[in-house]
C-alpha cells in the first residue's frame, strides 16, 4: 500500500485551508487554452468562502449546470451563488436541489443551506 502526504506550515488549524490544500493535491488544476473573446470574469462566485464548489459541470442533457457544494468549515452555512454576467442574461437562474442522476428536486430560492462537512448538489437552469 502506498500513502501520500503533504506537510504545510501554519499558525493554527483552519479546516477551510486544510480542505483547499487537500482538494488541490487530489484534484490538480487542468489548464487549457481559451478563446481570445473569452470573458475575464469568474464563472461562479460563492459566499461565504468556507463553502467550496467541488464540481461545476454542464448537465448531461445540456440544459443547465450541476454544482456540488461542500461545507468545509464543519459548521452549517447559508451559501449564495453569483454567476458571471455573461451567463446570467439579466435573469436569476432557477436552482433546485438535485440527486446524483441530475434530476431537479426541491426548488431553492436565494440562499442554499449547506451543513458542515456535507455535500449539496444543485441543478442550475436558465443561465
Amino acid at each position: 500500500m502506498k500513502f501520500r502526504y503533504a506537510l504545510r506550515p501554519h499558525a493554527g488549524y483552519d479546516p477551510v485551508a486544510a480542505s483547499r490544500l487537500a482538494i488541490g493535491l487530489s484534484q490538480p488544476l487542468l489548464a487549457s487554452a481559451a478563446a481570445a473573446d473569452s470573458p475575464n470574469d469568474s464563472l461562479l462566485l460563492i459566499e461565504p468562502d468556507d463553502v467550496l464548489a467541488l464540481t461545476l459541470k454542464p448537465t448531461q442533457d445540456g440544459k443547465g449546470w450541476i454544482v456540488r457544494l461542500f461545507g468545509a468549515s464543519g459548521e452549517d452555512r447559508k451559501a449564495r451563488l453569483f454567476w458571471a454576467k455573461s451567463l446570467a442574461r439579466n435573469s436569476s437562474p432557477r436552482m433546485c436541489l438535485s440527486d446524483l442522476s441530475e434530476q431537479a428536486l426541491t426548488p431553492v430560492d436565494g440562499e442554499v443551506a449547506v451543513a458542515g462537512l456535507d455535500l449539496v448538489t444543485l441543478r442550475i437552469e436558465s443561465i
